[in-house]
């Protein structure tokens, strides 16, 4: 593989990943028991990196796109983590990326060392952890509605207490 080059596109550095994407299945064994079956999927993608944040949201849904995966709303607020490894690293020494900060110290670190091909681990349970979290948290985050009623003078009363399932 040739290393990476500058795209004509803004600035950034088209670099080759290869992905691998872990997933889980739950297979019968035996007598109503289930077994938790690990098994790994590899892509490869050429993507155009660069130190922003926008190119790090397109990163994470073109890691999903690649393995047919909806990439769920992913957003600045939720994201899922990866791991990175740069050749002849381990895997014990794969390095996380957890946020847009890390996201651009890895894109650094590319354009620094142009490595030919950097592969990147992604544990599906993690993403649907990371995003299912995002939902609990937007259900909290929601604005709270307040009632007012009209009386027959026009003058607005707010109620004491609130309505049933309304904060």
């Amino acid at each position: 593989m040739a290393s990476p080059t500058p795209s004509s596109e803004n600035g950034k550095t088209d670099q080759s990943f290869s992905l691998s994407l872990t997933i889980y299945s739950h297979v019968k064994k035996g007598k109503g028991k289930t077994k938790e079956e690990k098994t790994t999927k590899m892509k490869e993608l050429v993507f155009g990196v660069c130190t922003s944040t926008a190119n790090y949201l397109s990163f994470l849904r073109n890691v999903l796109l690649k393995h047919n995966l909806r990439d769920s709303n992913i957003s600045e607020a939720c994201n899922y983590p990866f791991k990175y490894l740069l050749p002849k690293q381990r895997i014990s020494d794969a390095i996380d990326v957890d946020d847009a900060a890390d996201y651009n110290e890895m894109v650094k670190k590319i354009i620094e060392e142009k490595p030919s091909i950097v592969r990147v681990l992604v544990n599906k349970h993690k993403i649907e952890k990371a995003l299912r979290a995002k939902h609990t948290r937007s259900g909290s985050d929601d604005l709270h509605e307040i009632i007012i009623v009209l009386s027959p003078d026009s003058k607005p009363k707010i109620p004491d207490q609130p309505t049933a399932g309304k904060f």
